[in-house]
């Protein structure tokens, strides 16, 4: 038999439709840290709309309030270097939600074309 499922926490929206929320999520072994990334989004300055190829990316980090069950956004926003890098295009989460791996899909500025970096957050 089916249990009925409860929503335990939020619902993360998107700036617009062209800029989603997420392209990954990662959530950690007992369900009390998300993380989610948008590698299409841009926080340069420029707008999206003026100039639609920058996609430096971000991630989003949030713990769960074990006393209200509420997710609250864990340190700032990590960000790509880039304008071009569409960080977050994979993320990761340890099983103990810790530790955070994010992946670029590409990055600008390299002589030899697009190169891809991995980098590791420890909370």
């Amino acid at each position: 038999a089916y249990k009925t499922a409860t929503k335990p926490g939020f619902m993360l929206e998107g700036v617009t439709y062209s800029r989603p929320v997420s392209q990954s999520i990662a959530i950690s072994g007992d369900g009390s840290i998300v993380a989610a990334s948008s590698a299409f989004d841009a926080q340069s300055g420029l707008d999206p709309s003026v100039s639609p190829f920058v996609f430096e990316g971000h991630v989003l980090v949030y713990k769960r309030d074990s006393q209200t069950g509420v997710y609250k956004q864990l340190g700032n926003q990590i960000f790509g270097d880039n304008a071009l890098d569409q960080f977050g295009g994979a993320i990761a989460l340890s099983d103990d939600g810790k530790i955070l791996a994010v992946a670029t899909n590409k990055v600008d500025g390299h002589s030899q074309g697009n190169i891809n970096y991995l980098r590791t957050y420890q909370y």
